[in-house]
């Protein structure tokens, strides 16, 4: 369990930035989701297919379709949201995870994580910031994501997550 953890681990610190991406584009988008307006109800509620009896019939049934067509936006509206706010939700809940258990690690791992898959610095720029050879600051990795997937197992064992 401890190896597909931390393969998991790794998945998630490789994808660290794509993931910031997108919940930066979902922050965005939940700030101005689009709504169906009144004048798309409207527009779709045109009858301009109809002759001029059956548009006098229909005529009788418009404050009914319009109330239709009101609650299919609502609801719409409100799914769109429901599922955008649920992704969003989910990305930066794993995410602040993710830093969260990194805050736990020994200060040199969280740094040395922090450079390489947070910054894209080099793995020559990471030992030159860390004042240690590029194997020590490789070995550093290797050890803090030994020790994230160790985090990972226990949280799982313990909250079935």
């Amino acid at each position: 369990m401890e190896s597909t953890c931390k393969s998991y681990v790794l998945e998630l610190l490789e994808n660290s930035s794509h993931r910031l991406r997108q919940i930066e584009l979902m922050q965005y988008e939940l700030q101005h989701i689009p709504q169906v307006s009144d004048s798309e109800m409207i527009e779709a509620m045109s009858l301009p297919s109809l002759t001029g009896n059956e548009k006098a019939a229909s005529s009788k049934a418009v404050p009914d379709v319009a109330l239709s067509y009101k609650r299919t936006a609502e609801r719409m509206n409100a799914e769109a949201l429901g599922e955008l706010v649920s992704a969003y939700m989910d990305l930066w809940r794993e995410h602040d995870r993710l830093l969260h258990y990194i805050g736990l690690l020994d200060e040199r791992q969280g740094r040395v994580l922090q450079l390489y898959y947070f910054e894209s610095y080099v793995w020559t720029d990471v030992a030159k910031a860390m004042h240690m050879t590029v194997r020590t600051a490789q070995r550093i990795r290797q050890q803090a994501v030994d020790e994230l997937a160790k985090l990972y197992v226990f949280a799982k064992d313990l909250f079935l997550i």
